[in-house]
């Protein structure tokens, strides 16, 4: 990794929206509700991404389709997904589920779309998910939904030729700390029973995880970062999320803590996360998590010289980018059945 030359990012182009928010909203209402703050980020969110796709992006637009907005008969709102895969196919494929990410507040499954479309192109059947967003829906919604759409998913195999023997789960940033609480409650009966949501996935059929840039210890969000807007902004989003404005003293909280559940079941993984405004060092305590429970792990890290921000991984015109492409590949072929 020292000789990766790679031009340093504008570290703003993902936090741009926390620090605006902050100068934005009034202080007198973000006491009362992490609404405004909420919107305001979603807004923020919903800004198209630009010169972040692959080189060879029109041949993997030509190697792929997608089926959009499927409903996937969810019990909350936005329950959407899109079904991305080869255009020629022979045979059942391995599926990757992937929940976008987006602060818990905002970004949609639209966001993923270059990135599963690179990874459909070698031979895989991404589903990638919408969900009900906080503050309209706290905390476990996303989980509930990760559900719904995995049972849709396996009941739609045949017709998306979908090899349901091996299934690998995916985030990126809130959408990768949503894939670990998931992957924990198909590996753990004790939080399932915990968070009132039962295992659906079973072991055998759970080849890995990607996870990208998530904020793995919730409890750190709000009082972990040397700048006090930072911590303002976390702090609205984990009460959006949470439900509750005292969300650090919530007893759910024991939920999300993966250490409290960790067991040597959980699935292979590989978590990466970049250097710059992310959650890096909730990258790699997680990594030594699984370590000590002698679960298979990859991490990606940078070192410093190396400029990384967060979400990184979807600016895959850089180097940085296509390393861990390359990383992602490898780890799904290493993992999927011969």
């Amino acid at each position: 990794m020292d000789k990766l030359n790679i031009e340093p990012k504008k570290a703003l182009r993902y936090v741009a929206p926390f620090l605006f928010a902050a100068v934005a909203i009034p202080t007198v209402l973000v006491n009362l509700t992490p609404t405004p703050v909420s919107k305001l980020l979603r807004r923020r969110f919903s800004r198209p991404k630009t010169d972040l796709l692959p080189e060879n992006y029109a041949e993997i637009k030509a190697k792929t389709k997608i089926v959009r907005d499927l409903d996937y008969h969810s019990t909350l709102a936005n329950g959407f997904l899109d079904v991305i895969m080869p255009k020629e196919q022979s045979g059942k494929l391995p599926l990757v589920i992937w929940m976008h990410g987006g602060a818990y507040v905002g970004g949609d499954k639209r966001d993923v779309t270059n990135y599963a479309e690179s990874i459909a192109s070698y031979g895989y059947i991404v589903g990638n998910i919408n969900y009900a967003l906080a503050p309209e829906q706290p905390y476990p919604g996303p989980l509930i939904q990760l559900t719904e759409s995995y049972l849709y998913l396996k009941e739609h195999a045949e017709e998306f030729q979908i090899d349901m023997n091996q299934v690998f789960f995916a985030g990126d940033s809130a959408g990768a700390q949503i894939v670990s609480q998931f992957l924990t409650i198909q590996t753990n009966q004790k939080l399932a029973d915990a968070v009132d949501i039962q295992p659906v996935v079973p072991l055998e059929t759970l080849k890995g995880a990607l996870m990208f840039c998530g904020p793995f210890d919730i409890k750190k969000l709000g009082t972990e970062s040397k700048s006090v807007m930072m911590n303002l902004l976390m702090n609205q989003v984990a009460w959006a999320y949470v439900g509750e404005k005292k969300w650090l003293t919530d007893e759910r909280l024991h939920q999300v803590s993966l250490r409290n559940y960790m067991t040597d079941n959980y699935p292979p993984s590989l978590i990466a996360d970049g250097n710059t405004l992310s959650f890096e060092e909730h990258g790699r305590d997680f990594v030594a998590l699984l370590k000590e429970h002698d679960v298979e792990v990859e991490g990606i890290f940078f070192p410093e010289e190396v400029k990384t921000e967060h979400e990184y991984q979807f600016i895959m015109n850089s180097e940085a980018g296509k390393y861990t492409f390359e990383r992602v590949m490898n780890f799904l072929e290493n993992h999927r059945d011969k």
